[in-house]
């Protein structure tokens, strides 16, 4: 019988008596035991629980390891739609409790949905709970299913992804008293409406100033005039009576560390870098001009040069820089031991494979073309020395413990599938001091993606401090 730790305790006292909550434990401290343990002590007999794609195996694992009771795991990870609903049909039938487990993205498809919703659920369950976010198709479905679900439980290491307003879509799942059903009416609750329109017309302002006088420094406020938020009180208040939270501290993990390599972009891509992140059009060897469509495209292009290529209109890989490469070329012949490589382009993948076969290294990769950098059981295959991780691919519900060594190769604007990429390798059964190699190009879209994770790390933590004075 598996006895909760202390910290999983408060997770589950918590939630106990509650209709409606969100367990925001940390990454690694066994949320998804909690929450069986928790099905268990409801006595509930249908259990929906919605899950990322790759978080599945690990409640195949899960339930019949820590309920009591003679549970079904019905995990639908296999075949269309409807042969998924025909599945979930027939577990349903049975007398035993039910634990139907399905992925976020097949769960508002057509007919699993109709059928979801025309059943009555004793407990739903939604694990990685960010992923209901806004007004989504996920977060509208969660809405809908409110109503059919006798008890609600969100479980997430990171329920807020970029600032406080999103844990908006999970609290309406959870009770839409606590806040409002309204996105646009908590937003004006919530949020400094002078200086949310102020910023939006600064930026305008500045957006102009750039097309007239492309070498200009753009226009800001002083922060101190500018705060983000009111009704701070309130809002704690309000998410105080769902949610709790406990840090990754609590489990006594060997040292993390964050290390830094920068290099310096060649001429050739500092010139293109600079072209593009100006917003103009530029000329590649083969003649063709790639499409600038707008910030975000922008922005993605940017982080293309500093890993090192660029594709032109016709879809040709150009090579741009070699610094990145040369960064992560070093680590790996020196490392001596297995690595894990974090990527967000397919193209840095293959940068990473072509380094391991110059070195003599055995490459496995975890992506949506492959997954020989996992076995069976989730875990990081023995014959495997480098890993190399797409970000869309490798985040929850996978166990890369096996390295100690990580490398960021293309970091993400998003805190979440950050702080999943390194929880891969900083978790239980870690017990080895973790080292996060983080490669950045000087004064690139690099830097400035790392002041912007810092800068929502420090909204959330004063978040979660300002609960726990409340709590």
């Amino acid at each position: 019988m598996t006895k909760l730790r202390r910290h999983q305790r408060i997770l589950y006292d918590f939630a106990l008596d509650k209709p409606a909550s969100l367990c925001a434990g940390g990454m690694g401290t066994g949320k998804s035991c909690v929450a069986i343990k928790l099905a268990d002590a409801w006595k509930a007999q249908k259990i929906l629980l919605l899950c990322p794609t790759t978080v599945r195996p690990v409640w195949r694992r899960e339930i019949p390891k820590h309920s009591e009771r003679n549970v079904l795991a019905c995990i639908l990870d296999r075949g269309t739609i409807k042969k998924r609903t025909e599945r979930a049909e027939e577990a349903f039938r049975s007398r035993r409790p039910v634990w139907i487990v399905i992925n976020y993205e097949a769960a508002w498809r057509e007919p699993f949905r109709e059928w979801c919703l025309s059943r009555q659920w004793d407990l739903v369950v939604l694990d990685e709970s960010h992923r209901c976010h806004g007004m989504s198709r996920t977060a509208l479905f969660c809405n809908d299913l409110r109503e059919r679900s006798g008890r609600r439980l969100c479980l997430s290491g990171t329920p807020l992804t970029k600032d406080p307003i999103s844990v908006w879509a999970q609290c309406r799942f959870l009770d839409p008293n606590v806040f409002t059903h309204s996105l646009k009416w908590f937003r004006y609750c919530f949020e400094n409406q002078y200086a949310v329109a102020c910023r939006k017309a600064l930026a305008r302002f500045n957006k102009s100033l750039r097309y007239f006088i492309p070498d200009a420094e753009p226009w800001t406020f002083p922060e101190e005039s500018m705060e983000g938020t009111i009704n701070t009180e309130w809002y704690l208040e309000e998410l105080g009576k769902l949610a709790v939270r406990v840090e990754s501290d609590v489990l006594d993990l060997p040292p993390i560390s964050f290390q830094t390599r920068v290099f310096h972009l060649s001429s050739t891509a500092r010139g293109i870098y600079e072209a593009v992140k100006g917003g103009h059009s530029y000329e590649l060897e083969t003649g063709l001009w790639p499409d600038i469509l707008g910030s975000y495209s922008i922005t993605m292009r940017l982080q293309q040069i500093t890993s090192g290529w660029l594709e032109d209109r016709a879809g040709t890989i150009l090579p741009v820089d070699r610094g990145k490469a040369r960064c992560l070329e070093d680590i790996l012949r020196d490392a001596g031991e297995p690595v894990v490589v974090f990527c967000r382009f397919i193209r840095d993948m293959d940068i990473c494979r072509d380094i391991c076969d110059k070195l003599g290294l055995r490459y496995g990769e975890i992506s949506q073309r492959r997954k020989d950098g996992l076995d069976d059981m989730g875990t990081m295959p023995e014959w495997c020395e480098v890993v190399g991780v797409q970000e869309q691919a490798g985040g929850a519900g996978i166990d890369l413990t096996r390295a100690r060594i990580g490398v960021d190769y293309s970091p993400s604007w998003v805190l979440p599938n950050y702080d999943q990429k390194v929880a891969r390798l900083y978790r239980p059964p870690q017990d080895r001091p973790v080292v996060i190699y983080q490669l950045i190009a000087e004064d690139t879209i690099d830097e400035e993606i790392h002041r912007a994770l810092e800068a929502r790390r420090q909204i959330i933590r004063r978040v979660w401090s300002g609960l726990a004075a409340v709590s």
